[in-house]
C-alpha cells in the first residue's frame, strides 16, 4: 500500500465525515458543550475520521479476497428478490405500524471525553455500511 492510497483514502474519510448524522451529532455538540466545545468536538470528529480511515484500510488490504464471495451471493437472483421482498413488506408495513409517542431520543448523561468517543464509535458502527465513497 502507497503513500498515495493512503493520502486517498484519508480524504476519503475525511469527505464520509459529512454524512448528516455526523453533523447532527457536531450541533448537538455545539448546542450542549458550551465551556469544552473544541476538545469534545476534536475527539469526535478523530474518533469518527480514525474509524472511517481504519475501515478503508481494512478494505483495501483485504478486498480482492472477499469481493469474490459477496459477489457470487448479491448476484443470485433468488437473494435479491428475498431482499427486495423483504425491503418491500417492511416498506409497507411502516405506513401501518402505531407511532409511539412515549419515545424519546436518549441522551448523554455528560459530555466527558470517553462519552463524546463513543458516540463517534456508535456513528461511525450505523454508518459503516452506507459508506458511499468506500
Amino acid at each position: 500500500m502507497g503513500t498515495e492510497l493512503l493520502i486517498y483514502l484519508g480524504g476519503l474519510a475525511l469527505l464520509d465525515t459529512l454524512s448528516p448524522t455526523i453533523l447532527g451529532v457536531t450541533l448537538y455538540l455545539i448546542l450542549t458543550a458550551n465551556k469544552k466545545l473544541p476538545s469534545r468536538f476534536f475527539f469526535y470528529l478523530f474518533t469518527v475520521l480514525s474509524l472511517y480511515f481504519s475501515l478503508g484500510v481494512l478494505l483495501m488490504a483485504g478486498l480482492h479476497y472477499s469481493l469474490d464471495t459477496f459477489t457470487n451471493i448479491l448476484e443470485n437472483k433468488i437473494f435479491s428478490w428475498i431482499v427486495f421482498i423483504i425491503g418491500a413488506i417492511l416498506f409497507v408495513a411502516s405506513f401501518f405500524l402505531p407511532p409511539n409517542r412515549k419515545s424519546q431520543i436518549p441522551l448523554p448523561k455528560s459530555l466527558s471525553i470517553v462519552s463524546v468517543i463513543l458516540i463517534g464509535t456508535t456513528t461511525f458502527l450505523i454508518e459503516a455500511g452506507t459508506a458511499l465513497p468506500y
